[in-house]
């Protein structure tokens, strides 16, 4: 398929490094150095290799159409995914330690920008994706508004967000998050900006008591963690060995198990929402 991403946004052009760019730079709510961080520990992290085994889950269930927009979608993690195993992918991603390293990784569209500042047009996308980005949107009623304008009629947006408000933590305000989601504050964010539900569910259920315990409850009691250390993050991240590695493999493959029959997860420290415009 040939993309002409001009007929996507109005305020971008292609530089010879053949990524797109807008000459607007906004500032967003996230760390200068997080995709960084991201890149060092996506390839051996068990979290982001299960949210994206459960992303192909829900996408072979409910097939977006291509290509698909991956809005502030970092390292271009997801994207690599949805191109290898879904269809063809475009990257949106303002940050450049992000778009630089996507392009590493393969990714053959990307716009590097936000999509306010690249000025989206109206009805044009066939499907968009926003993963653990709309937790860092002030006015995300506003943003999700946009999103379904930029959507053609009956195309889907899948979202994931980290969920419950009760574990919130240090780490949250670190991210630069402006809050955790229920899923009824999720469905009614979406139902209340022109989507219609066609799923959610809670994942990583099996997180909730482990975030709690060493994240949320530190937190309320005033005790103070050193919240970027990158080797911390690390040994939180990284693939287990032995037993702990057997028992983590049975809960992230019953969650699999679940989306695979068409079934919700009832908790959990994400949720994931796939929505379609009305």
């Amino acid at each position: 398929m040939n993309i002409n991403l001009q007929d996507i946004a109005s305020n971008i052009y292609q530089a010879s490094d053949g990524i797109w760019y807008s000459n607007n730079t906004s500032p967003i709510s996230y760390p200068e150095d997080g995709n960084h961080t991201l890149n060092i520990l996506q390839q051996n992290s068990f979290w982001f290799q299960h949210r994206n085994h459960f992303l192909n889950e829900v996408m072979l269930k409910f097939a977006p159409q291509t290509p698909f927009f991956d809005i502030g979608g970092g390292t271009g993690f997801v994207s690599k995914m949805v191109q290898d195993k879904i269809g063809e992918a475009v990257l949106v991603e303002p940050q450049a330690d992000g778009y630089l390293q996507a392009q590493k990784y393969g990714i053959q569209h990307m716009i590097a920008s936000t999509t306010i500042d690249a000025q989206f047009k109206e009805n044009v996308l066939d499907s968009a994706g926003m993963f653990d980005v709309v937790e860092h949107i002030e006015d995300d009623y506003g943003f999700m508004r946009s999103i379904h304008s930029f959507l053609k009629p009956n195309a889907r947006v899948y979202i994931t967000v980290p969920a419950i408000p009760f574990l919130w933590s240090d780490e949250d305000i670190e991210a630069g998050h402006y809050r955790r989601y229920t899923r009824e504050t999720l469905e009614k964010l979406l139902k209340e900006t022109g989507f219609e539900i066609d799923y959610c569910s809670y994942f990583f259920s099996f997180l909730y008591l482990p975030l709690f315990l060493f994240r949320s409850l530190p937190s309320k009691l005033g005790i103070k963690r050193a919240v970027s250390d990158l080797n911390k993050l690390k040994k939180e991240h990284t693939n287990r060995q032995g037993m702990s590695n057997h028992i983590l493999q049975w809960f992230m493959q019953r969650e699999l198990n679940s989306i695979q029959r068409g079934k919700t997860i009832n908790y959990g420290t994400s949720l994931v929402i796939v929505g379609r415009k009305r």
